[in-house]
């Protein structure tokens, strides 16, 4: 059996020192002490920063919610203002998060088939960014959908929230880049089945593959695809033609099967 080492009373253990993997936690201190980052040396920067989440709500529930006949009222509408107060009172629920005077906070909910995607765009001028307000923003706005509509559903679920970009500040601009799998995608969206069970339309697919491409910088969306054309002359020969070409990848449905 292994024995436990035994300590003095007397002489508290050192904490050893953070480790660093790879950068340096700027809210640890060399002691392993949490701390609120001193940021002001740093320069007045416009900042902003966009992050996304979603909620799956049931179809019962759902239908409750586009006809207007919650309980509570309107979901959607009281989602938005509570996202918008939950960024301006950020630090009062992060505890190391800096009071930051924000210029601008938008909320947005878009309809999706099987619930809504939530997204807040924060912006300040300021000596630090307002990624936590963003992310913030989208918890608050979820949350308050899912206890305005839980006395019909309580299988909801609410998922990745995450950072899709900021800008200012000396680290510079981010944008998210997508681990998409395209394979994994093109399974997803051949096996897709509606809520009500029956088989998807060639909409319902390319639906999909746009909501799940969303986190790819608009300037990365590029495809290659094959065009084959077939011409069959009088004589019975048939003539081949084929080319591969690159092309960007839509924001929205064009024509009635696809991209």
């Amino acid at each position: 059996m292994n024995r436990l080492p035994v300590t003095s009373m007397s002489t508290p253990r050192k904490r050893p020192p953070a480790r660093k993997t790879g950068g340096r936690l700027s809210h640890i201190d060399g002691t392993g002490n949490v701390r609120m980052v001193d940021v002001g040396h740093k320069p007045v920067t416009r900042r902003e920063a966009v992050a996304r989440g979603t909620i799956t709500i049931g179809p019962e529930a759902l239908q409750l919610i586009r006809s207007g006949r919650i309980a509570k009222g309107d979901p959607l509408q009281a989602a938005r203002v509570a996202g918008i107060m939950a960024a301006k009172r950020t630090a009062d629920l992060i505890p190391l998060c800096h009071v930051l005077p924000l210029s601008h906070v938008e909320v947005d909910l878009r309809a999706r088939r099987a619930g809504y995607e939530i997204e807040a765009c924060v912006r300040t001028t300021a000596q630090t960014g307002v990624e936590m307000e963003a992310l913030t923003a989208v918890a608050a706005a979820a949350l308050t959908v899912y206890d305005m509509v839980k006395a019909v559903d309580k299988t909801m679920v609410i998922g990745e929230i995450r950072l899709i970009k900021k800008t200012g500040g000396r680290s510079g601009a981010y944008h998210r880049r997508s681990q998409l799998n395209l394979v994994d995608l093109a399974r997803e969206a051949l096996t897709l089945r509606v809520p009500a069970g029956e088989d998807a339309t060639d909409e319902d697919r390319v639906q999909i593959v746009l909501q799940r491409l969303e986190d790819v910088p608009w300037e990365q969306r590029t495809a290659r695809y094959t065009c084959v054309i077939a011409i069959a002359v009088p004589d019975g020969d048939t003539v081949t033609c084929e080319g591969i070409c690159s092309g960007i990848i839509g924001r929205e449905l064009r024509g009635s099967g696809g991209f």
